[in-house]
């Protein structure tokens, strides 16, 4: 899909035992695997992503935080409602689109993370 960077989901990187891929197309080229970096979402912490599900209502959610190194770290994200687990189209103004896995990280309602591992990549 032009302008979406397909990553391989959280479940998916832990089963096979590797590290998350972001590859695909970017603007209509070949986007390298350094497409998905920390230093790309650092800037946005504290500022509204929308997350767009395969079907259902979509969510605003904001970027809490990004710990983690430049190989592997986590988007730390915090919504108003509960977002289920699952494979969300992540928009923001500033960034292309991108499909991530997002699960729940805590029993708090609403807070939920994408694992990007780029060891490997």
């Amino acid at each position: 899909m032009p302008g979406v960077v397909p990553v391989l989901s959280r479940r998916e990187t832990l089963l096979a035992g590797a590290g998350a891929v972001a590859a695909g197309t970017v603007a209509g080229t070949k986007a390298p695997a350094a497409a998905l970096t920390r230093d790309l979402f650092t800037p946005l912490v504290e500022t509204t992503f929308e997350l767009e599900p395969s079907s259902g209502n979509r969510h605003a959610v904001k970027l809490v935080g990004v710990p983690g190194s430049e190989l592997a770290f986590a988007l730390q994200f915090s919504a108003v409602e509960p977002v289920q687990e699952g494979i969300y189209r992540v928009h923001h103004p500033q960034l292309p689109a991108v499909e991530l896995f997002l699960a729940p990280i805590d029993p708090t309602p609403g807070r939920i993370e994408a694992v990007v591992n780029r060891h490997g990549a």
